[in-house]
């Protein structure tokens, strides 16, 4: 039986989508394998959001080689997409474009005798992948993007935004609830543009919340700007929509965000953070923030800061400004210089820690509904689960808890996660 290794770096929908192209290959007889050991092919997902990404990818494809001599390695995801040189790297067997990871079966012909892919180009319809946990899956609804945001290469990579048809998407959580998954995450590059032709995205969470049973419900990411009353509605009388929310803000500063180009200003951020907590007080909100965009000022990050101090945001995933050659921002003047996007970097990674260590605190003695995942924690006796709200609980018990729905009453703050008993 051939072995195949996945990698994935990036978002969740390169996650999703790895899932994808893992579950075609295990269809045609590849057993799955952790990426660092001897495997016939090993895929790697790429993201170019950050050069530190674009590193990590070329990294990965090293490291396959040095583990796996003989292994066929095979690159898709965004950085592949804008980078075509990697197809002349000796390393690389083929690199698969964004838009045919959906076909990756054909795309793996020509490098793989007959008898293994048996001529079998798409996944069965009723297929289940034998290595899943079944705890949580990434359901892709949607790809690419035209908002073009100036520092952004999302356009490029992935084209213009398109979305599955609703009825697809049903189907296929209809087949993982039958497989066992508690938890479903709609995934996408820009899911609150969802649009099948007819319905949106609030019409999407309603069909799958009256013709399915799946437990919990999970959005990945959206833009302030998109959070309609419709989906506030939703928000507040559909329990099953899981009270965790991340929206990348990117800036707290009005002159950043026009510089940015992004279709929303601060008050609107706040305005809607504040009806998300008013709606449901014990929601998670995340969001992403860029520091040292061109130009940015010291009056303009210290006004930025203090108005991520002033909102009701949880936790940040904090970025250097990175430059993506043919974007807009590649061509501003005020290019900010490594050691102020560190120091800003860092003040907000602080400010970050202080928020989460705050947003945790409020759940010793109360009680969270927590999904336990398939393994065990290293630590004997010890099972490891996800709040609705997303935040990770620990607690005593063995592995007879996998994949259930337990309520947790919370005991203690561990760390950056909560401690609590069955």
């Amino acid at each position: 039986m051939p072995r195949v290794s996945l990698f994935t770096l990036g978002c969740r929908l390169n996650q999703a989508e790895t899932e994808g192209m893992g579950e075609a290959l295990e269809s045609v007889g590849f057993d799955t394998v952790p990426f660092g050991q001897e495997a016939e092919l090993t895929l790697i997902n790429t993201c170019t959001v950050t050069a530190s990404a674009d590193a990590s990818s070329r990294q990965a494809i090293f490291r396959a080689k040095r583990i796996s001599p003989a292994t066929k390695v095979v690159v898709t995801g965004c950085f592949a997409e804008t980078h075509r040189d990697l197809e002349k790297m000796p390393e690389v067997a083929k690199v698969v474009a964004n838009g045919k990871k959906e076909e990756i079966l054909a795309e793996l012909s020509e490098l793989f005798p007959e008898d293994i892919l048996s001529g079998r180009f798409s996944v069965p319809i009723d297929f289940v992948s034998p290595n899943r946990t079944h705890t949580r899956a990434f359901v892709k609804i949607q790809n690419g993007c035209k908002d073009n945001c100036s520092y952004c290469v999302i356009p490029f990579s992935r084209g213009n935004d398109r979305s599955r048809s609703s009825e697809d998407v049903l189907a296929e959580i209809l087949r993982l609830e039958k497989a066992g998954y508690k938890e479903v995450v709609l995934t996408g590059v820009h899911i609150g543009k969802y649009w099948d032709g007819q319905i949106r995205l609030d019409g999407l969470l309603r069909l799958i919340l009256e013709r399915t049973e799946i437990p919990r419900l999970r959005l990945s990411s959206i833009k302030v700007n998109e959070v309609n009353e419709k989906l506030l509605e939703l928000f507040r009388s559909e329990e099953r929509i899981c009270p965790h929310f991340h929206t990348p803000i990117q800036s707290g500063c009005d002159t950043v965000l026009e510089r940015m180009k992004r279709r929303y200003r601060t008050a609107q951020v706040r305005e809607v953070l504040t009806q998300l907590k008013e709606i449901r007080p014990d929601c998670t909100i995340g969001t992403d923030l860029i520091v040292g965009f061109p130009g940015e000022t010291e009056e303009e990050f210290e006004a930025g800061y203090d108005f991520i101090v002033s909102i009701p945001v949880d936790h940040m995933h904090v970025f250097p400004y990175s430059d993506r050659p043919g974007t807009a921002a590649s061509e501003m003047p005020g290019k900010i210089g490594a050691e102020a996007k560190a120091a800003r970097g860092e003040k907000f990674r602080q400010l970050s820690e202080r928020k989460w260590l705050a947003h945790l605190s409020r759940f010793a003695g109360r009680e969270l509904s927590v999904l336990f995942e398939g393994g065990r924690s290293r630590e004997f006796g010890v099972s490891v689960g996800t709040a609705d709200n997303y935040i990770r609980v620990t607690v005593n018990a063995d592995g007879a808890l996998a994949n259930q729905l337990k309520t947790v009453k919370i005991l203690s703050v561990e760390g950056k996660s909560l401690r609590g008993e069955v």
